[in-house]
């Protein structure tokens, strides 16, 4: 388990928009997937660039693992649920995603096809960044990243007292790339519809604003809050 410095926090440029390397790694070798334990249940998207959001309010995305006779084929029930605003019509998206390639799992690369209706829709997404929020409104805050992907994910010893249920202080970033009906984005999950303390959504804003790639720059510059009631 690494810790990041108080006021940091580290996100990855997705692989399929990285400049070409001469290691065969797409990735940074910083970087681990999360494991289907931290992945799975219900997230809260907070914070989005997707114009659809604008629309929705108290937006969620389920992720359920898929029975696999293969242990290194990794797929996975998606659900997103969301209701307009103003009305009180739940309305649901399915799919499964799976795992890109052999490695997919390790890199947190999944491709998205639709179910019913929209079995012909497919999208492409990756998690960019995850871990736990330290510290809550306390004055050194910290934010958390596993270095190995296993079920045990403890907070690293610190002055501050970690919050009553770590999985409440859980974060996920995911990419998405452009699809025929919307654009390429980012969303920011949260594990309640309280959502984030105010300091982790500014630490990922200013992670956003530093990266190198520019179409991730713009992305952060266009991150707005989703409505939760």
């Amino acid at each position: 388990m690494s810790t990041f410095q108080p006021h940091a926090l580290t996100i990855r440029t997705p692989p399929t928009l990285s400049p070409p390397s001469a290691s065969s790694h797409p990735t940074p070798p910083t970087f681990t997937a999360p494991p289907l334990s931290f992945l799975q249940g219900t997230w809260h998207v907070t914070h989005s660039t997707l114009p659809m959001w604008r629309k929705n309010r108290n937006v969620e995305i389920t992720y359920t693992p898929l029975p696999s006779s293969k242990p290194s084929s990794i797929q996975l029930a998606d659900e997103v649920a969301y209701y307009a605003i103003g009305s009180s019509k739940r309305s649901t998206v399915v799919g499964i995603d799976t795992a890109c390639g052999a490695e997919g799992g390790e890199l947190g690369a999944f491709d998205w096809r639709g179910k019913g209706l929209l079995r012909l829709v497919s999208s492409h997404w990756e998690v960019l960044g995850w871990g736990y929020a330290e510290g809550g409104e306390r004055s050194e805050p910290q934010v958390t990243s596993p270095e190995t992907a296993s079920d045990s994910l403890d907070p690293p010893s610190s002055t501050t007292q970690p919050s009553d249920n770590k999985e409440e202080d859980a974060w996920m970033i995911t990419w998405f790339g452009k699809t025929i009906f919307t654009p390429a984005g980012i969303d920011v999950y949260a594990r309640t519809k309280a959502g984030h303390a105010p300091w982790v959504v500014e630490k990922i804003r200013e992670a956003l604003a530093g990266m190198e790639e520019e179409g991730m720059r713009k992305l952060g510059g266009e991150l707005f809050e989703v409505v939760r009631e």
